[in-house]
């Protein structure tokens, strides 16, 4: 930013490269400390999971269905 500054006329120019390389480090720097995590689940918790989110589903259909009427 100082560099712009001081340079003004040329200084949008390096504001222009300047600005997307600095988005895409942030964006990389943020994928780069990120985890991605896969599990299987089985047994009685995947039972419980899937009768929770069935619930959960019905719920949310009740809630749209009374806001509708």
């Amino acid at each position: 930013m100082v560099l712009g500054l001081v340079t003004m006329p040329l200084g949008v120019i390096i504001w222009l490269i300047a600005l997307p390389l600095c988005i895409w480090l942030f964006l990389n720097d943020k994928a780069r400390r990120s985890v991605v995590l896969f599990y299987d689940v089985h047994d009685a918790a995947e039972g419980w999971f899937e009768t929770l989110i069935t619930r959960w589903r019905s719920l949310f259909r009740i809630a749209e269905a009374m806001e509708d009427s």
